[in-house]
């Protein structure tokens, strides 16, 4: 699965797409806003918005993400304070990256 992978903080991005890598995806890193909405144009199937990206930034993401990709899917990682995007199809608290990784395989095989 072709996996967009945002994240502010690249130390943390850099963890999460090894892990999402090992798990057997292929991954399209983002560490800015720039960056990620360029990405969008690609073929991808799923979005992970890291916790470090800023509120606002994280809605223009996912409502483009919907945009130009309506079938993928949007993961939001997030602080447990933090506003819910009013568009995702998963919210896991920050620091769960097993709980993650769950949910990106059942997105995966469509569980």
């Amino acid at each position: 699965m072709l996996v967009i992978a945002v994240s502010y903080d690249v130390e943390s991005l850099n963890l999460r797409i090894r892990a999402l890598e090992q798990a057997g995806n292929a991954v399209i890193p983002a560490s800015s806003f720039e960056s990620c909405m360029n990405a969008l144009f690609t073929s991808f199937h799923l979005l992970i918005i890291g916790a470090s990206v800023p509120h606002q930034d994280r809605q223009k993401l996912a409502r483009e993400s919907r945009k130009v990709r309506p079938t993928a899917q949007i993961i939001s990682v997030e602080w447990p304070d933090s506003p819910a995007l009013d568009v995702m199809d998963a919210r896991i608290p920050a620091g769960d990256e097993k709980l993650l990784l769950e949910t990106v395989k059942r997105i995966q095989y469509g569980r």
